[in-house]
């Protein structure tokens, strides 16, 4: 009788292990989008020398959306308000300050996304915010050392 009792509780013990093993693979196996540092980079450079930023023409991809989300935004509430498709990105807007977020869509789905620091170039926008293909314009005016970027 112990020997059998013994034996279910052992069998009990592996069925329970197993199953906390596969649910924390499956969490721990969710795809995260990493950001296009390369685009980062483009962005940085673009700003140096241009007078005016146009994201439209500074990518090589297909998007009909640009969402810039600000310090300590929450992007996967944000763009779920926007019927944007949420994706885990690697970001950590909600918690730090010198950063902006920008996310480019098309047709709802994230495609491409930026970690960008503030100190090479600070949207002037008090709040997150959306900006349609051909409306993603913004002039470059450096001023007391900060660079800020204000929508066209």
């Amino acid at each position: 009788m112990i020997k059998k009792l013994s034996i279910i509780i052992t069998v009990l013990i592996l069925v329970a292990i197993m199953c906390l093993s596969f649910f924390n693979f499956k969490n721990n196996n969710k795809v995260v989008m990493n950001p296009n540092e390369k685009l980062n980079e483009s962005i940085k450079t673009s700003i140096t020398k241009n007078d005016i930023i146009d994201f439209n023409k500074l990518t090589n991809f297909e998007w009909d959306r640009m969402y810039v989300i600000t310090p300590y935004g929450n992007p996967e509430e944000f763009l779920k308000k926007n019927d944007v498709k949420w994706i885990q990105i690697d970001t950590s807007i909600t918690m730090l300050d010198d950063i902006n977020l920008i996310v480019f869509t098309n047709s709802g789905r994230i495609i491409n996304y930026v970690n960008f620091k503030r100190k090479y170039g600070d949207f002037s926008i008090s709040r997150s915010r959306a900006f349609g293909k051909n409306d993603a314009i913004f002039g470059v005016v450096k001023k007391n050392g900060w660079v800020y970027l204000i929508h066209k």
